[in-house]
């Protein structure tokens, strides 16, 4: 339904995912179909089709004959299922697993950008991935590597910056892989229009980028900042 209330696709599917650009992803049975805005639907036609996931950036991935691939919003092949394994589209990139089990990352045509030499990979958020290669790291999108200092854990980058778990205290590292605040927190949420929920004991207050009390912790649960309209 839209944000009136008012039904536009009729309810007749066993399953659907959210909509994205316009466009959601619909099953009934053992077919798939792509959801318009406007209430419009059209059935996915692809030999050997197994499941279709929701669309990001405006392709959708793919599985059939057990290999990954994507659509585009009307349904037709982009990039041939020729992948094990893959992720969604972000940042104009989206990584791959080849047959030999290596990743990399193409873009919406299906050219390599990044070169598949990795073990994992995660999706990319803010112009950075989380990439493996025995220990887990960072790659922006040229493909140059981020060597984050050493720590028990990493988040994704978000407003700049990620988080880092070191000695069970929680802190944040930038983009060229250094400390910008110091792990001295017990917790922490990734940044959301600059600053970032954090916990000292038990209670939640908000840090801005360098690390510094904008909300003094005194909240026994927070959620992320939203901008709002005025």
């Amino acid at each position: 339904m839209n944000t009136d209330g008012k039904l536009i696709v009729p309810a007749k599917f066993d399953k659907a995912l959210e909509s994205d650009g316009g466009f959601a992803v619909a099953k009934t049975g053992d077919a798939f179909f792509i959801i318009a805005k406007e209430g419009s639907t059209s059935q996915i036609d692809i030999a050997g089709l197994q499941d279709v996931r929701r669309f990001s950036e405006g392709v959708a991935p793919y599985r059939a004959n057990d290999l990954w691939g994507f659509i585009n919003t009307k349904g037709a092949v982009v990039v041939k299922a020729a992948y094990k394994g893959v992720g969604y589209m972000s940042n104009k990139l989206a990584w791959v697993k080849n047959e030999a089990g290596q990743v990399g990352f193409i873009n919406a045509s299906g050219y390599m950008k990044i070169e598949a030499k990795f073990e994992a990979a995660k999706d990319f958020t803010d112009g950075v991935a989380r990439v493996k290669s025995g220990s887990w790291s960072y790659v922006d999108a040229s493909g140059t590597m981020i060597t984050p200092p050493a720590a028990d854990s990493y988040g994704k980058y978000f407003d700049g910056l990620a988080y880092a778990k070191k000695d069970g205290k929680v802190g944040f590292i930038d983009k060229k892989g250094n400390w910008v605040v110091k792990p001295a927190f017990d917790k922490v949420r990734d940044f959301s229009n600059g600053l970032a929920a954090a916990r000292d004991g038990d209670k939640w207050g908000f840090i801005d980028n360098e690390g510094n009390w904008v909300i003094d912790p005194q909240f026994d649960a927070v959620k992320d900042f939203k901008k709002t309209s005025k």
